[in-house]
């Protein structure tokens, strides 16, 4: 498969299995080189992760997923109400490098102090 495909079929496989009614709105993105989660294990880091948008129940889905056994490792779905910042901006602002762009995303789950937070390259 080209590269193209392979998101497509990525981002499809992960939509049936996390959301099987098909009468869903669902958008799909695939993100290369995860950066970092909060909600997972440093050793189940996938460098590939797909983010699902559910419009009618209004939450984010982070997937880490690992592509080359078309697998997902573990996900969380994040209530849009929940997601408490995004940061956009150099590396250099995040994780002390200047050559890529990286969006963060804070949120909370439950009323703790410490957000929680995803990463993308």
């Amino acid at each position: 498969l080209d590269k193209e495909e392979h998101v497509v079929d990525s981002i499809i496989q992960c939509r049936t299995e996390l959301y099987p009614d098909k009468s869903l709105r669902v958008q799909g993105w695939m993100l290369s080189e995860a950066a970092g989660y909060s909600f997972v294990d440093s050793s189940l880091i996938e460098k590939d992760c797909v983010v699902l948008h559910c419009t009618d129940s209004n939450e984010l889905c982070v997937i880490s997923y690992k592509t080359l056994a078309h697998q997902i490792v573990c996900f969380v779905r994040i209530p849009m109400d929940r997601v408490q910042k995004v940061i956009i901006g150099p590396v250099g602002s995040l994780l002390n490098s200047s050559r890529r762009i990286y969006m963060r995303v804070f949120y909370s789950l439950d009323d703790i102090d410490e957000p929680s937070y995803f990463t993308f390259k």
